[in-house]
């Protein structure tokens, strides 16, 4: 209506113009109109494809309407509206001629001047003087039947009717109707009818396409099965709509089946019915379907099976493994249907069912088809919203999947909704293991660690696993595989009996056997700290030498130090100090000295890793929620000054100066001392000034014994456990065990954190790191070793 009333205004309003021009005030005579028929279409835009459809019919020389409808007349015009030529023209689109421009041959434009005279009248007829049933000649010569049943129409040879939506529009030389539909003599419909038995039909157009080639080799092959006969129904009447995979899609799809390298493997009749279904699913029957009347609902294959059906970036179809097939090509017009170009092979789920464990799908998909692993695909779905595309690209991923019981038993009643979506996806990621790893790669390694695509506690970390598969495999002592090795597009799956939650670890020591002493130890009635509450613990981030059964073994606990005291000085707090981040040095522990003074470790990587001299490390890098753990192959008892003295390289030559050098004095055995009450009164703690290898390097020689052992005991000061802490600003006298004293000067010069004056008077000697903490004293570094008084200045 509103297009009615459009057009309507539009004619009216010139009309109206070209009759006032023209109207003699003097006589009062009214003129005709100054427009003629063809100036009125040009004036009109709705008519504008019936302006160049004159035109392009006057191509040929055997045509003149333009010059005919300008004029005497009368006429009577039926013009179809631009709308009316659209649709004709879409319906010739399968015979080549989809625009007015493919009437590039003079039989093509004779024939379209045949069309457009048919819709001519030698006179003109007003709307009131039809009547209903009224037969009327028309300039091509056949003729037109009317209709004014319900307001004016005109019916064709076809037999279909074209309502007129404008009339009585008056022109210098006749009268316009304005009608919705192109009318069709006999003859047009006689060389449409030609025209379409030449056309090329869906198998033809595919036969000379050559990036549908394998299509039409699959079609062929199917039809080797006396059941099928798909070339010969998709050359027939149809209409047809079909979705054409690529060459690149076969070659995908042969890539994706197991024992199926080609279609030369499609050998059998069950396999080559098999074809037929795959290619049946790929076939819309009974209706040509264009692109733009697609609308996102589903469509119904010749296999009886829906097809989604998505129109959101583009064209695509969606198959039973809820896999994409995106449109490349759209709109393919043949003889007997339409043709999509797709870029991917799409899988009924008949095809899904026969080749159970054969087609490889993405992980994801793979899920989806499996009905025990629904809660998976919802726990997916309700996670990061990246995460499904993850697990659906190039990989290689392999996927612990969780049944629908274990969903249900680790969420024990809460909604999946009220799981916080990061805490979800974490959970999940801690079941992708990066790579490819069957059941067979597990059980020849028997039992070990790999890391999951789980963030760790600390940037570039992800959660490490710990795999069992002694008997079975057992992934962090809660999960076993009730399913494995299931091949996938993009990795394997194994399915899994529980949920593996993220470990902390408590739980990582918990799961691995080397670790029962440990365990054991941790767990003691005899330790005052709940160790399982410290180290479960999320508020704090550990790094904890974990001693293995083997280590527990061995240890003899020479010193009698109390179990909990060595198990905390196995851990540090605040870091997670992974084997890549660590080098040379010390660090803190747990443990800690008489006042809460923490206790150093040495830490060497020269070779490996190793702690206090002692205990290597055999597995790095087990990363928990809450820190790291690297199994060390010795339990590293409480430090004492000499353990320091000989596990740091910076003092090789002070050990062999205690040692070595002054056998009359057992300096290692009295540095070594952990009580009080020796017969000599030489009883920690120590306060220990300990010079570099440099330090001794830069002495002319190293004394003999009698004086090394007075420069040695001037080296030890104190009394009492003397930290950095403990020195004030200015000068801090200390007694050494030489009898003579020390001036330690806080703050030091230069990069010196003190300096100290020794019994000599030399005063350039520098502390340059301070507060290494032993169980029965503390080292100082020093850069220069410090002459007693008794020898006199250096």
């Amino acid at each position: 209506m509103r297009h009615f009333i459009k057009t309507t205004f539009i004619l009216g309003a010139m009309l109206l113009l070209a009759w006032s021009c023209n109207n003699d005030d003097d006589n009062g005579d009214t003129q005709l109109p100054a427009l003629d028929i063809v100036e009125t279409a040009q004036a009109t835009a709705d008519l504008s494809n019936l302006v160049a459809a004159l035109t392009t019919a006057d191509q040929s020389p055997n045509n003149n309407l333009i010059a005919t409808l300008s004029g005497d007349g009368p006429f009577t015009v039926l013009a179809p509206t631009n709308q009316a030529f659209g649709d004709l023209l879409a319906s010739l689109a399968p015979v080549g001629l989809g625009s007015l421009a493919d009437f590039d041959t003079e039989a093509e434009q004779d024939l379209l001047a045949a069309i457009l005279s048919y819709h001519v009248i030698g006179s003109a007829v007003l709307s009131t003087q039809l009547t209903d049933g009224q037969v009327v000649a028309t300039s091509q010569g056949e003729s037109l039947t009317v209709s004014t049943e319900s307001g004016v129409s005109f019916t064709d040879a076809s037999g279909e009717a074209s309502n007129v939506s404008a009339a009585d529009i008056t022109t210098s030389n006749g009268v316009v109707h304005v009608i919705d539909r192109v009318l069709l003599p006999q003859v047009a419909l006689d060389a449409v009818a030609a025209l379409q038995a030449s056309a090329k039909n869906i198998v033809e157009v595919a036969q000379e396409t050559a990036d549908l080639s394998s299509l039409v080799a699959a079609l062929v092959k199917a039809d080797e099965s006396p059941n099928n006969d798909l070339v010969t129904t998709l050359s027939g009447d149809g209409p047809f709509t079909v979705l054409a995979p690529t060459n690149a899609a076969f070659t995908s799809l042969f890539e994706r089946l197991e024992g199926y390298s080609s279609l030369d493997d499609f050998d059998t009749e069950a396999e080559q019915d098999l074809l037929a279904a795959i290619l049946s699913y790929h076939v819309i029957s009974g209706a040509a379907v264009t692109a733009d009347q697609l609308d996102g609902s589903d469509v119904t294959t010749v296999l009886q099976e829906d097809l989604g059906v998505s129109i959101e970036g583009g064209v695509s179809f969606i198959d039973a493994a809820s896999e994409s097939a995106l449109v490349t090509t759209a709109d393919v017009i043949t003889s007997n249907g339409v043709v999509h170009i797709i870029d991917k092979v799409l899988i009924p789920q008949a095809a899904i069912d026969a080749l159970n464990g054969v087609i490889l799908f993405p992980i994801t998909n793979l899920a989806i088809l499996n009905p025990n692993l629904s809660s998976l695909v919802a726990a997916l779905q309700a996670a990061d919203g990246d995460l499904p595309t993850v697990l659906a690209g190039n990989g290689p991923f392999t996927v612990l999947a969780p049944t629908n019981a274990a969903f249900e038993a680790f969420l024990d009643g809460t909604p999946l909704s009220e799981i916080p979506t990061a805490v979800l996806t974490q959970v999940l990621l801690n079941h992708v293991i990066p790579g490819e790893v069957t059941a067979t790669d597990l059980m020849m390694a028997g039992t070990g660690y790999t890391n999951t695509l789980a963030a760790g506690p600390v940037a570039d970390t992800n959660i490490s696993i710990y795999y069992d598969a002694t008997d079975g495999v057992e992934f962090n002592g809660v999960s076993s595989v009730i399913a494995a090795d299931i091949k996938a597009l993009n990795g394997i799956v194994h399915v899994v009996d529980t949920v593996i939650d993220i470990p902390n670890i408590v739980d990582h020591a918990v799961a691995n056997d080397n670790f029962t002493s440990l365990v054991g130890a941790l767990t003691s009635d005899s330790n005052t700290v709940d160790f399982v509450s410290v180290l479960s613990s999320t508020e704090k981030v550990y790094t904890v030498f974990a001693p293995v059964n083997s280590a527990f073994a061995a240890f003899t606990n020479p010193d009698g130090n109390a179990l909990q005291d060595i198990l905390l000085n196995h851990v540090i707090g605040g870091t997670v100090a992974t084997a890549g981040s660590l080098s040379n040095g010390y660090a803190n522990t747990l443990a800690t000295y008489a006042e809460n003074e923490n206790l150093s470790i040495y830490i060497n990587t020269d070779d490996g890793v190793t702690l206090n001299g002692i205990s290597a490390v055999v597995v790095a890098d087990v990363i928990a929620s809450n820190g790291v753990i690297h199994a060390v192959d010795t339990v590293i008892d409480l430090p004492t000054v000499t353990t320091f003295a000989v596990a740091d390289p910076t003092f090789s030559t002070l050990a062999t100066a205690l040692t070595t050098l002054t056998p009359a004095t057992d300096f290692a055995g009295i540095l070594s001392r952990t009580n009080v009450g020796n017969a000599d009164a030489i009883n920690p703690p120590y306060t220990v000034f300990a010079p570099t290898n440099d330090a001794f390097d830069a002495l002319d020689a190293i004394p003999g014994e009698n004086n090394l052992t007075r420069i040695l005991r001037h080296h030890v000061g104190g009394p009492g456990n003397i930290r950095s802490e403990d020195l004030v600003e200015g000068n801090n006298i200390l007694h050494t065990l030489q009898g003579d004293d020390l001036t330690v000067v806080v703050p030091g010069m230069g990069d010196n954190i003190a300096n100290i004056t020794d019994g000599a008077g030399n005063t350039d000697i520098g502390i340059i790191a301070v507060d290494v903490q032993a169980n029965n004293g503390v080292i100082h570094v020093i850069n220069k070793v410090m002459i007693p008084e008794v020898l006199g200045a250096n």
